[in-house]
């Protein structure tokens, strides 16, 4: 069922005229599809696992945004520091259709690192303790995991 909007004119002179005009509002649109292009680090699967949209969700754009930003966030997680990523949508019969568009970019790679402040152990041993290596792949969760260990010696 079609929302109307209806507006009223009235004007006044020496007769009362009256003007009725309607006009449909837009229905709220509902998802009619989620989808992605460009992202071969990450699979579909995994990536629609992030999203807190759904197929056959009202479409808002608020919410679109901040699924593109969660992706972002992820992918930079993940090491994907210059990834970018927007959302395309188109209107189909059957409502929205969203097309998150993803470029990946490079992944980081550690380079040099260093540990400062430490007095009890010597820094070659700490460095064979870490998981992070240079020239391997960064993520932030071996990071992570790495500072946690180093603090647990």
């Amino acid at each position: 069922m079609s929302k109307i909007r209806i507006l009223v004119v009235l004007i006044s002179l020496s007769l009362i005229s009256f003007s009725l005009f309607a006009q449909e509002l837009p229905r709220q649109l509902d998802i009619a599809k989620v989808d992605f292009r460009g992202n071969s680090a990450l699979s579909k699967n995994q990536l629609k696992k992030l999203l807190d949209i759904k197929q056959n969700d009202k479409f808002e754009v608020e919410k679109v945004k901040r699924e593109v930003e969660k992706i972002k966030s992820f992918y930079i997680s993940q090491g994907y520091f210059l990834a970018e990523v927007s959302c395309d949508s188109k209107v189909s019969g059957k409502g929205v259709d969203l097309i998150f568009l993803i470029k990946e970019n490079s992944k980081a790679k550690v380079g040099s690192f260093q540990f400062r402040g430490h007095k009890f152990f010597d820094e070659n041993l700490l460095k064979q303790k870490t998981k992070l290596k240079p020239n391997t792949p960064f993520t932030q969760s071996l990071l992570e995991t790495d500072i946690d260990q180093t603090l647990k010696l």
